[in-house]
């Protein structure tokens, strides 16, 4: 049985289309057309179609059936290189059809929740003007009778691809349209479609891609995104490395300073023997006299240092200078002698105790401690 299948077509993406045809296919049209034309046709989908049979050279119209299996067989016979012709013949015959194109590539697809047999078509350029928006394919159909009715089996071979005008030509299959049209230019034309036309136009033309995009496109790209997150990443992992590191030094900053302090104690309480010796040694090259011996002694407690060797005996003779001093200044004050061979002559040894500090009286001198006149602690009568 010969039939016929219409089928429009609808549109398509570019990058779709150029996907459905072999590179070397595309390559050797472009070498002789600058600006080849190519476009998608579903030519059968899964549902029923309405078939033109011939039998006999006679037409007929046939309501057909087609399941999966018969639209994948359908996929496997159309070969590419199947010529394309403006309206059908008489017959399935190609002999003296003028052709209009070929079959370059070709795809099953699901198009909406059909499977569709999709040939991309190169048109020939004196045809492009033609309304050719409807696609059938000529083929031998097996089909048999079911319950569904007349059901599509096989294909034994599809002899061409008929194109024509929806407005005089009605689809078989009614929910197929136009896929897409695209011109793929050549070599320094308007549009590069491949991808490596692209990448070698971009290194001829000596492009960065800051010619090519912009900078929000740039940023939004996969991996400047990818780049910027690997960065933010190893930010944060530095700065959580940066703030352990820095909890260890204070931990042992810490650590250092008790140690420090422990040390400093432990020098002080272990001065304490040095300290004495270096007082014997002091009173004894000083020449101390016994209230001078006396009153450095008492104040021993009060030195500390956490030196060793001779910068301890450094400190501790400062140390001692100035409890001399001290002690001047207070028997200064007081009117004390501080030399004990001057502490007393023979006249107040015989009264039995030193000289009063103004000279009017010793120890012994009891008038002196009672009388008014003699002692300015007493209040006098008129005060």
């Amino acid at each position: 049985m010969k039939t016929y299948i219409r089928a429009t077509i609808q549109n398509m993406a570019d990058s779709e289309i150029l996907n459905m045809i072999p590179k070397d296919t595309l390559d050797r049209i472009k070498s002789t057309d600058k600006a080849p034309e190519f476009r998608v046709y579903c030519v059968g989908h899964e549902g029923q179609a309405d078939a033109t049979e011939v039998r006999l050279g006679v037409k007929m119209r046939r309501a057909m059936q087609y399941m999966k299996d018969a639209i994948v067989n359908l996929g496997n016979k159309l070969a590419l290189g199947t010529p394309l012709f403006h309206n059908h013949g008489a017959t399935n015959d190609t002999t003296g059809r003028e052709t209009i194109g070929e079959v370059v590539g070709k795809t099953l697809q699901a198009v909406g929740n059909k499977l569709s047999v999709l040939v991309a078509t190169y048109i020939y350029p004196q045809f492009r003007s033609l309304p050719l928006d409807v696609a059938s394919f000529e083929a031998d159909v097996e089909y048999t009778r079911s319950k569904r009715g007349n059901e599509a089996i096989d294909f034994q071979n599809v002899t061409g691809i008929a194109l024509g005008n929806s407005k005089v030509n009605r689809p078989a299959f009614r929910g197929a349209t136009l896929l897409g049209t695209i011109q793929a230019f050549q070599k320094g034309g308007a549009t590069m479609f491949t991808k490596e036309e692209i990448q070698e136009a971009i290194r001829e033309g000596k492009l960065s891609v800051g010619d090519l995009f912009s900078d929000s496109e740039i940023m939004a790209s996969a991996p400047v995104k990818k780049a910027i997150d690997n960065e933010r990443k190893h930010t944060q992992r530095i700065e959580k490395e940066r703030d352990e590191e820095h909890e260890k030094v204070t931990v042992l900053t810490k650590q250092v300073d008790e140690n420090a302090t422990k040390i400093k104690t432990l020098t002080e309480k272990a001065n304490v023997a040095s300290v004495r010796g270096l007082f014997t040694k002091s009173a004894e090259t000083r020449k101390f006299n016994d209230k001078q011996k006396a009153f450095v002694e008492k104040a021993l407690d009060k030195f500390k240092s956490d030196k060793e060797g001779d910068a301890l005996a450094g400190e501790f003779d400062t140390f001692v200078t100035a409890q001399l001093k001290e002690f001047d200044d207070l028997a200064k004050m007081f009117g004390v002698k501080t030399d004990e061979s001057a502490a007393g002559d023979d006249e107040n040894k015989d009264k039995g105790g030193a000289p009063s500090s103004d000279g009017k009286g010793g120890a012994n001198d009891k008038d002196a401690l009672t009388d008014p006149t003699k002692n300015d602690f007493i209040p006098k009568g008129d005060e």
